[in-house]
Order: C-alpha cells, then sequence, then structure tokens
C-alpha cells in the first residue's frame, strides 16, 4: 500500500505545509481578491487531494474495503483533514487564523474530487468488479 500511497502522502505533507506557514509569508491582496483566489486555492488542492487519494486507496490490495469505497474514504478524509487544518491554524500555527469559508472550500474541492473520480475511474472499477466476479462463478 505504501506504494500507491506516496504520491498523495507528498500531497498531503504540501497542503500541511503551506497551510501552517504564517500569513504574512503571502501576497498582499485587496481582502476580495484575497478571499476569491483563497477559496478557489483550497477548493483545488482539495480536488487534487481527494482524487489522488482515491486512486491510491482502490489501487491497494491489502483491504478489501478501502479499495472498494476507496473515493468515499479519500473525501470523508480529505473533509476532515480540512477542518483540522483550521483547527490547528486557530490554535497552533503563528499568525494563522481558522477560517469557515475555507473550510467550505477544502469540502467543496473534496466533493469535485469525488466526482472527478467517478468520472474518471468510475465505469472501470465497476468493470474490473463485475469482471472478477465472473472469474469466480
Amino acid at each position: 500500500m505504501f506504494k500507491q500511497s506516496l504520491i498523495p502522502l507528498l500531497w498531503t505533507l504540501v497542503i500541511g505545509v503551506l497551510t501552517g506557514l504564517p500569513g504574512n509569508t503571502f501576497p498582499d491582496m485587496s481582502f476580495w481578491k484575497l478571499l476569491q483566489f483563497d477559496s478557489a486555492a483550497h477548493a483545488f488542492v482539495f480536488v487534487i487531494f481527494a482524487f489522488l487519494w482515491g486512486v491510491a486507496f482502490s489501487k491497494q490490495r491489502d483491504f478489501s474495503f478501502l479499495a472498494r469505497h476507496s473515493i468515499t474514504i479519500a473525501a470523508i478524509v480529505g473533509i476532515v483533514y480540512g477542518i483540522l487544518i483550521e483547527i490547528m491554524q486557530y490554535y497552533i500555527f503563528i499568525g494563522r487564523s481558522a477560517e469557515f469559508s475555507d473550510m467550505l472550500s477544502d469540502a467543496i474541492g473534496c466533493l469535485i474530487g469525488y466526482f472527478l473520480f467517478k468520472m474518471v475511474y468510475g465505469k472501470v472499477l465497476n468493470l474490473l468488479r463485475v469482471s472478477n466476479t465472473r472469474k469466480w462463478s
């Protein structure tokens, strides 16, 4: 499972590091421009997060439940991770603050990643499941 998880794990670490940086390290923009950019950026990184973890979970063969429900689990983990990041920004990270809009953007990104995964891999995974059940019949 480690081989499939390496890239999503690195992406998870990148998100963690970037969200832990002090707020003054980012460019100074007007409030509305920053809010629009920030929300889109949060959604984008969590689209990638959910998609990468969905692929990794679906390709691993150690846990069949995880493979069968890969993208659902990845999206839930992503939403929880986004919430935890905001909690850490409030309590731990210096120069950062928690924002509900960031949590919402993270969750929307995970949902987009969920649907993107379903569009790309959904039919393929269903075909593989059908062919595997036919082998055992």
